[in-house]
């Protein structure tokens, strides 16, 4: 639109034409830094999230692999009483 503007067009723009094409060239460029902006802020969050997840299946996998689960009982103990 730059090029356009200053090259094919300028013959065009004049008075009233010349401040409403550039004006319509600002809103937008301020749009896509606008979009470009919500865009970041939305992968920063997802990335955020995903890092929690990892860390809390981690933690949780760690906790589970830590707990000691008690061994089955055996064919000569009873419920409740320890293997001599």
């Amino acid at each position: 639109m730059l090029i356009w503007g200053r090259t094919w067009l300028k013959p065009c723009l004049q008075g009233s034409g010349y401040v409403c094409y550039w004006l319509a060239c600002m809103v937008l460029t301020w749009l896509a830094v606008a979009i470009a902006w919500l865009d970041l802020r939305e992968i920063r969050r997802r990335q955020r999230d995903q890092q929690r997840a990892l860390i809390n299946r981690t933690l949780q996998g760690l906790e589970d692999a830590s707990t000691p689960e008690p061994p089955p009982p055996g064919p000569n103990t009873e419920q409740g009483e320890a293997p001599r």
